[in-house]
């Protein structure tokens, strides 16, 4: 049990939106996914934890707006989510411009603890 729980959401432009990823479940995972506990860890960080883990996609209840991020890639030593990548090392941090079929089935949570 998490003292913080929930779908990670960011805020840009004072709009809400969720980061999913269609690759990534905690419960079969693999080596090719790109979202990984890293990304709780630095979201939790941000937050004021000291510990974040992903929590499984069949538990997290969808969002319904904007979906700001698809596969978010953290190395875990960034202080906040906008310093990691998206979809691949290669693409800076580029907001809503997603370039495959991302849907609210897949926003991802997270747990996060002291």
């Amino acid at each position: 049990m998490f003292e913080l729980s929930g779908r990670l959401e960011v805020r840009k432009n004072g709009i809400w939106g969720t980061i999913c990823n269609n690759n990534t479940d905690e419960d079969t995972y693999s080596s090719s996914q790109k979202v990984d506990d890293r990304v709780a860890l630095v979201a939790c960080r941000q937050m004021g934890y000291t510990v974040g883990r992903l929590q499984e996609l069949s538990i997290v209840q969808d969002g319904v707006k904007q979906i700001w991020m698809d596969e978010l890639n953290c190395n875990g030593t960034e202080t906040r989510l906008d310093a990691c990548n998206w979809n691949d090392k290669t693409h800076p941090w580029q907001w809503g411009n997603l370039t495959n079929s991302c849907v609210h089935a897949n926003d991802i949570g997270i747990g996060c603890d002291n």
